[in-house]
């Protein structure tokens, strides 16, 4: 048996409503044009960052990209400073001590 779909009629929202929901298909939409990647975390590195992103409200996910989108941009903000006045480049730390966190 065959289902017949049908048109949905139009509904009225709420303006905070209908905006919310322009936001999230506006992201949505940014978001296929997104690159996924994996990275793999140590149990107390995770650890520390879900706490973290439960402190700011939100998914640990969206927290580690927001994260190291702004560490990379005040990275290359600073190498840039550096390059300007002829320094070299400074290695990064590559891992916290637990007596850091």
């Amino acid at each position: 048996m065959a289902h017949k779909i049908t048109e949905l009629e139009p509904v009225e929202l709420p303006a905070e409503v209908a905006e919310r929901f322009e936001e999230q298909i506006a992201q949505a939409e940014a978001e296929l044009d997104a690159h996924r990647t994996s990275i793999r975390f140590s149990t107390k590195q995770l650890a520390t960052i879900k706490q973290a992103a439960l402190k700011y409200g939100m998914p640990y996910q969206t927290y580690v990209k927001d994260a190291a989108f702004r560490r990379a941009v005040t990275d290359l903000r600073a190498l840039k400073t550096l390059e300007a006045v002829g320094s070299d480049v400074p290695p990064l730390a590559t891992e916290l001590s637990e007596n850091e966190i």
